[in-house]
């Protein structure tokens, strides 16, 4: 076992380093916990609601709630829809780009594709993208 004093500069330095970037990381996720948290708070308020009414609601100890509010918890999936439904609000929102019309089979769009310029088959191509979107709304 190394003594204090036996440490290398650059062996401490390694260890600053790694729990520097360890926090920036959680930094990321405890900014958005934090977010979520006061859009629960201000919902309690809006509903009249104790935290303990909530955690009835939730079907959790009055301890997990308490958690919850705090900004510090790493949500799960599950807990936020659980949140979201009990609370009627929207945590997540999620648009995975998917269109309102039903869309035409696969063999269809290159069928016609061929028959257009190049400058459309990039049009459709791009169109086609999905996108992911997540925001934290209150």
């Amino acid at each position: 076992m190394k003594k204090f004093t036996d440490f290398t500069e650059k062996e401490m330095i390694s260890g600053f380093e790694a729990e520097a970037r360890k926090a920036m990381a959680q930094r990321e996720w405890l900014d958005k916990s934090f977010k979520i948290a006061v859009c629960i708070l201000s919902r309690l308020k809006e509903l009249n609601w104790t935290q303990a009414h909530l955690a009835q609601e939730l079907g959790v100890s009055p301890q997990q709630v308490s958690k919850l509010v705090k900004g510090t918890e790493n949500l799960t999936l599950e807990t936020m829809a659980g949140l979201e439904r009990v609370l009627g609000i929207t945590l997540i929102q999620t648009d995975l780009g998917i269109p309102k019309k039903k869309a035409k089979p696969l063999a269809v769009q290159k069928a016609h594709q061929e028959k257009q310029p190049a400058r459309k088959k990039a049009k459709v191509v791009k169109s086609r993208a999905k996108k992911v979107l997540v925001k934290v709304k209150c």
